[in-house]
């Protein structure tokens, strides 16, 4: 919420004339986040019209009524699938990228340097990427949803037998500013809400808050891969930090999955996944030591030391390992056999006589 709010501020500054970001900046992400993005967009939707001319097509023509296949079209590309698939690409080729860079500048303390220096992080990096999508956004929607139409024109005339004109003039009856609207509010607010979420997760350390804002993405639509790799972190996070300091097996499980692929994921406390592992193998190293198993106890602090070698562990793992070898002593005695008191026999069965 705090990030939020110094987004609004930032946004009521260069509303109002007052704020130091700089157009170039803009004019450099609008180039970035638009044109490089609009062929994709383009084959997309064009792809995803055609496909939908060919299947609404066989069915509505069960029941002759080709007519309305311009209709399927339209309010489909228009009000669906032109924002969900503009969506889905800005947030995986653009928004993967913002945050790829914000997340390294906060790891090399750049945005740090910046607050040192006196020049405020959200108006010099947050505001030029949060305008140029905006303002890119809806002019993708729409080159969308036209190239969906105009990809669903061949399929309704050639394959169906509607004229031209029957086409388009039925696609400008369906076509309403509601429909519009709807269409242009579902991509941006998709858009806003994925790359808020990532950028809780990546950045800003507030797990719970970026999974619950990526789940409110993928209401209206599926999440890129990317996103879905984030809210998967920080779900095995979430459940690892759950478990912290009662019952640490279950701790080390989650974050020995968690800190190879994402090692520097942080929650509120600062702690990275790598940290947590490295706590939670001396914590469930102790709460084995303490229960008398030794043997696995030294297993977890030789993984540690493995990882990170540390000077003050090494006692511990030494005598760790004193009490598993005395251990694997007395179970060796007591696995051998127990020897037979010498010169005595064991009697032999007489046969017993014939009377």
């Amino acid at each position: 919420m705090a990030f939020f709010g110094e987004v609004l501020l930032a946004l009521g500054r260069w509303l109002r004339g007052r704020s130091a970001m700089r157009g170039a900046d803009v004019l450099q992400q609008l180039d970035l986040t638009g044109p490089r993005s609009l062929p994709i967009v383009l084959l997309s939707c064009a792809l995803i019209g055609l496909m939908l001319a060919y299947m609404g097509g066989a069915q509505l023509g069960r029941i002759g009524a080709q007519n309305f296949l311009a209709d399927v079209v339209t309010v489909g590309m228009v009000r669906e699938l032109a924002g969900m698939m503009t969506g889905i690409i800005l947030a995986g080729r653009v928004g993967s990228a913002f945050a790829a860079q914000l997340a390294t500048m906060k790891a090399g303390e750049e945005i740090d340097a910046l607050r040192v220096l006196g020049v405020d992080p959200i108006s010099h990096l947050v505001l030029p990427r949060l305008l140029a999508l905006m303002g890119v956004a809806p002019v993708l929607i729409t080159f969308g949803a036209v190239a969906g139409v105009l990809a669903g024109w061949p399929a309704a005339v050639g394959a169906y037998g509607v004229t031209t004109a029957e086409y388009f003039n039925q696609c400008l009856r369906a076509l309403s500013f509601t429909h519009l609207w709807i269409g242009l509010f579902k991509g941006m607010l998709y858009v806003a809400l994925r790359n808020r979420g990532v950028d809780k997760i990546a950045v800003q350390a507030d797990l719970e808050g970026g999974t619950y804002d990526l789940a409110l993405a993928e209401r209206f639509g599926p999440l890129d891969a990317e996103a879905k790799n984030w809210r998967d972190w920080a779900e095995l996070y979430i459940r690892g930090a759950s478990f912290w300091d009662v019952d640490w097996s279950q701790a080390v499980y989650y974050f020995s999955q968690l800190a190879p692929t994402a090692p520097n994921l942080r929650d509120a406390s600062g702690w990275t996944a790598t940290d947590r592992y490295l706590q939670a193998l001396l914590g469930y190293g102790n709460w084995l030591s303490a229960a008398g198993d030794h043997c696995l106890a030294a297993e977890q602090y030789h993984t540690y030391l493995g990882l990170l070698a540390d000077p003050q562990v090494e006692p511990t793992v030494v005598y760790a390992d004193e009490q598993c070898g005395q251990g694997d002593q007395g179970d060796q005695g007591d696995e051998e056999a127990t020897p037979t008191p010498e010169g005595e026999s064991t009697p032999q069965p007489t046969d017993t006589p014939t009377p």
